[in-house]
């Protein structure tokens, strides 16, 4: 990592902290959780339906107004101002700023409550909600190409390999390989667990396997054809000398055999 990559890894934690703390002390300002930041007597049920509440909000508001910021004017929320309720911008006779803004309303808005209630949230339950982030980004970088079926961006059927339609297809091959993958954080490979693997390869009618090596959390496989294997399971982008199907603290590296 170059020192510009810390450097841009540090301000985006440094933003999130902060967006973090700032819903923090407006939930606790506002009497939605108590000073030490907690759930209070909300469960978490509570706090997920109030989540999926937020995501009905921004459904409503796609269906009345599509993508249409519709926030009104400006208008007066201090009962002190002779234009109390109604636009007082310019006029000089509001005795608060902040009581000028106009409530933002549309799906952008929604999209921003979601957000804000989400952090709060993963904060009053005390999960590192970046940290999870970054984990689970990390690992869907090694998740095939439209894996789980989703079919948005998939090849008109005359275009598709008939191979790959075959034992599942190459997502429901890789997923099984994957689970295949021991999650056991010693970070070594059994004789067991290395047979386990080959065997659900075999299994999958994957060109032959033979074992490199098994050392640390890495098992290394030599494969008769790598980028035919690397086709059926969906990693075909990822190959170069080799591709590797990584789980947790656990990685499965499928080289080219030697002639």
């Amino acid at each position: 990592m170059t020192s510009k990559d810390t450097e841009d890894t540090i301000r985006r934690r440094i933003v999130f902290r902060e967006m973090t703390a700032d819903v923090r002390r407006y939930n606790i300002e506002k009497g939605w959780r108590p000073a030490d930041g907690g759930p209070g007597e909300n469960s978490f049920g509570d706090y997920a339906a109030l989540l999926v509440e937020e995501i009905g909000e921004m459904v409503s508001a796609y269906r009345k107004h599509r993508l249409t910021d519709v926030t009104g004017p400006a208008r007066c929320a201090d009962s002190r101002c002779t234009n109390y309720g109604s636009t007082c911008l310019g006029k000089g006779t509001c005795p608060t700023e902040h009581a000028r803004l106009p409530k933002p309303e549309g799906v952008g808005a929604e999209m921003a409550d979601i957000l804000i209630r989400l952090i709060s949230t993963a904060d009053a339950w005390a999960i590192d909600l970046e940290a999870e982030y970054r984990r689970k980004m990390t690992h869907n970088w090694t998740r095939p190409r439209l894996h789980g079926g989703t079919m948005a961006d998939a090849k008109p059927a005359a275009e598709t390999d008939p191979r790959l339609a075959t034992a599942g297809g190459e997502t429901q091959r890789f997923n099984a390989l994957w689970m295949t993958i021991p999650d056991d954080p010693r970070e070594w490979w059994t004789g067991e667990e290395v047979d386990a693997f080959i065997e659900q390869w075999e299994r999958l009618k994957l060109p032959k396997l033979t074992l490199q090596d098994a050392t640390g959390s890495r098992l290394t496989l030599w494969c008769s054809d790598m980028r035919y294997a690397a086709a059926l399971v969906g990693m075909d982008a990822a190959v170069g000398d080799g591709f590797e199907i990584v789980k947790g603290a656990y990685s499965v590296g499928i080289v080219q055999a030697k002639p």
